[in-house]
């Protein structure tokens, strides 16, 4: 759901191109590659983007933690990602008990601090101007769909696409 959500909102404001797992960044040269879960290239970086990996930081990843990844996601990949100056990195821990989100974003001094949620519980992505996430919704089963909370998050917008969409695939139906 998270990637279907970024891909959905990134094509629709043309903010960049995301993709999920099995695709790999090299963080610099010589350095470490990492595959994120889902992973987003802005539109004035996507001269990083190769057919077979992204050469560079990215501009957001998202890790989802598994019992085996949860000292590599916590710890040597925020510090990693930091190094190679990834604005915003987000962790989801699904398993069971108590489940949670956390982003992170690089301050001026290119150190990672975990972002606040707003009133209403809701994380709001700078990659992304105008994205946000309700952690509320990564706990409930079933998950919620793509296109309901990509109403929810960018409402009109997002229904006038769809819908332009829509059309142009159904020219009967126009």
């Amino acid at each position: 759901m998270l990637y279907s959500l970024i891909a959905r909102f990134a094509t629709l404001f043309d903010l960049g191109r995301a993709m999920f797992a099995g695709f790999h960044m090299r963080l610099w040269e010589g350095g470490p590659a990492r595959e994120p879960d889902v992973l987003l290239v802005a539109t004035a970086h996507l001269e990083r983007w190769t057919r077979a990996r992204v050469l560079g930081a990215v501009d957001f990843a998202a890790e989802v933690i598994s019992p085996e990844s949860v000292t590599r996601d916590l710890v040597d990949k925020l510090r990693e990602y930091a190094l190679a100056g990834i604005p915003e990195y987000l962790l989801i821990d699904p398993g069971p008990g108590e489940r949670w989100m956390r982003l992170y974003r690089l301050d001026a001094g290119g150190t990672s601090q975990e972002v606040e949620p707003d009133e209403q519980g809701r994380i709001h992505f700078e990659t992304l101007p105008g994205f946000w996430l309700d952690p509320r919704w990564f706990q409930q089963r079933p998950l919620p769909g793509a296109e309901e909370l990509m109403l929810e998050i960018a409402g009109d917008a997002y229904w006038d696409w769809f819908i332009a969409k829509w059309s142009r695939s159904n020219p009967v139906m126009s």
